[in-house]
């Protein structure tokens, strides 16, 4: 990665990691894929694809610590070669609005923008612990640490969550 003058290339193996809320960034070329994940020590945990954002358009920073004291990120890769350009303190509400929809973040307007990436991303990992078990022929529990996503979900509307 080439961070000279605020412009982060981006090759297949890379992946970029936001730092600062309140950043954003141009795609200048290539297609970038957002990632949610969380942060163990200084490292990304588990990853969860949240979408992809093609050359000229903007993404907000994703840099939050939430009640748990975990911090969340944005991940960025590329499958080829990207251009990307950090503008710091750039983000705005419009920005944020705009890359929820695209990303669709239906519970943005309830929660905001950090908390609907958190439940996005709990969401999507019960889905995989339920298809996984599913796979090994178990049935899949329900426990309380799942109760607020299952919940959620219904409650938005959500017809299966598999």
């Amino acid at each position: 990665m080439d961070n000279a003058q605020e412009i982060i290339r981006l090759y297949a193996t890379d992946t970029y990691i936001t730092q600062n809320a309140g950043d954003a960034y141009r795609v200048h070329t290539g297609t970038v894929l957002v990632f949610v994940a969380p942060l163990k020590g200084d490292k990304p945990d588990i990853r969860r694809f949240l979408c992809e954002i093609e050359e000229g358009h903007l993404i907000p920073s994703f840099a939050f610590k939430d009640a748990e004291y975990i911090n969340w990120r944005f991940l960025f890769t590329t499958k080829e070669e990207a251009q990307i350009e950090r503008l710091p303190g750039k983000a705005t509400s419009v920005l944020y609005r705009r890359f929820a929809k695209t990303a669709g973040l239906e519970s943005f307007q309830q929660e905001g923008f950090e908390q609907s990436l958190i439940e996005y991303y709990k969401r999507e990992s019960l889905k995989d612990n339920v298809f996984i078990n599913l796979g090994d022929r178990q049935k899949p529990g329900v426990n309380i640490a799942n109760y607020g996503v299952i919940k959620q979900a219904f409650e938005a509307g959500e017809e299966r969550i598999v």
